[in-house]
């Protein structure tokens, strides 16, 4: 075929998906374009433009729908395309939260496996479904403010943004987060300790089953003391490295592994001092859990930084 004949061809491709008052000057740019190119090719070439020469500058110059793309005016946007890995991030995040806090409670207490489907079943109706609200309601909330801002643009000048290191830590706001880790430390490894001796009704409430005392809050001490440790090195330091990234990523699966196997079985003697904490432990596990692989993929990114700029790292 005619080299010019398929460059007609591929602008005429392009021009029928664009807005009709647009039609003729593209079409008249992006033939003009073309042949430059094709022009510019064949003379490195040392030959006359022939059909493969133009397939391959029409094939390597895009698909005529995202070539017409390019082209078409912008309209009304909900989410900016570069805003939209974090909306996403954000609706699954809050629907995933809300089921994370509902979810857990439908299995606890269940006498039996068709009392826990009855209950999912009923559960997927109700706060299952009833999540979705949170993905609706961020893109309402989207919608309004992507017509606030189409109708009253910005006019701001452009500043250069402040740069942080991510890996820098407060020495201050450290030391006193240790020292609430502490105080929360002794609360929670003493509470044994009000079980078998406190006064009524305390010592009801707080007896722990003995099975858990024996086999599972043993790993709780040691764990809380090697975080406490890693800490403090990062707050000696000023800053988090890599070693140290690496090790609370550990820290931090392996205590939430921890808060998931507790969950799992009686910490309490009591039913209704039992119940709610091992709610609370799932929801620290799934949390956990989602923050160690958060992280993960933030260690992958940074070793990939590092290895195409070594000097940044």
């Amino acid at each position: 075929m005619d080299p010019m004949t398929l460059i007609e061809s591929y602008v005429d491709d392009v021009a029928r998906r664009l807005p009709r008052r647009l039609r003729a000057d593209v079409a008249l740019e992006l033939r003009a374009l073309l042949t430059e190119e094709l022009a510019g090719r064949a003379s490195e070439a040392g030959r006359e433009p022939d059909e493969a020469m133009t397939l391959a500058l029409l094939r390597g110059f895009g698909a005529p729908a995202d070539v017409a793309a390019r082209y078409r005016p912008g309209g009304f946007s909900i989410v900016q395309p570069q805003a939209a890995p974090g909306f996403a991030l954000l609706c699954l995040g809050g629907l995933g939260l809300q089921w994370a806090l509902t979810l857990p409670g439908v299995f606890l207490g269940a006498a039996s496996a068709n009392e826990a489907a009855v209950r999912l079943g009923s559960w997927w109706l109700t706060g299952g479904l009833g999540a979705f609200w949170w993905p609706g309601f961020l893109v309402t909330i989207a919608i309004i403010a992507g017509w606030i801002t189409q109708r009253w643009p910005s006019h701001a000048e452009w500043a250069p943004r402040r740069v942080v290191d991510p890996d820098q830590v407060s020495r201050p706001l450290l030391s006193l987060g240790l020292a609430a880790w502490l105080v929360g430390a002794g609360i929670v490894l003493s509470l044994p300790w009000v079980a078998a001796h406190g006064p009524q009704p305390l010592a009801r409430i707080f007896a722990f089953d003995p099975a858990f005392l024996r086999w599972k809050a043993i790993w709780l001490p040691p764990l809380w003391a090697g975080h406490f440790l890693l800490y403090a090195v990062v707050m000696r330091h000023g800053r988090w490295r890599p070693l140290t990234r690496r090790v609370g990523l550990g820290f931090t699966l392996a205590i939430s592994l921890l808060c998931g196997w507790w969950a799992t079985g009686p910490i309490f003697t009591a039913p209704t001092t039992d119940g709610l904490p091992r709610v609370a432990l799932a929801i620290i596990a799934v949390g956990g859990l989602l923050g160690a692989v958060v992280g993960l993929w933030r260690e992958q990114t940074r070793l990939g930084r590092a290895a195409l700029h070594p000097a940044m790292m």
